[in-house]
């Protein structure tokens, strides 16, 4: 580690992540947009969608369109100010 490792994250604001955009990581994201959170914020899922999975049945029985089973997270972050990145975590 360089010796002034520390002095140079002192000052830069390191992003918060948010691992795993299920119900909770979906919720943490916006709720800390909507309270004005001044630190930059990412969401990183495997998947580009959210899934809704009260509402996999509506779904396969045609009664309800997928954008509403399982919107994408892109559309949902939209001006929230949150980063999304698809991708997984070892």
């Amino acid at each position: 580690m360089p010796s002034n490792f520390h002095e140079l994250i002192k000052f830069q604001q390191l992003p918060t992540l948010i691992l795993g955009g299920g119900f909770t990581g979906l919720f943490t994201a916006l709720h800390l947009s909507h309270q004005h959170y001044q630190v930059p914020t990412i969401l990183i899922d495997r998947g580009s969608r959210f899934i809704f999975k009260p509402l996999l049945y509506e779904f396969l029985t045609g009664e309800m369109n997928t954008r509403y089973i399982c919107p994408r997270y892109d559309n949902l972050l939209h001006k929230s100010g949150i980063e999304f990145i698809q991708d997984t975590i070892d």
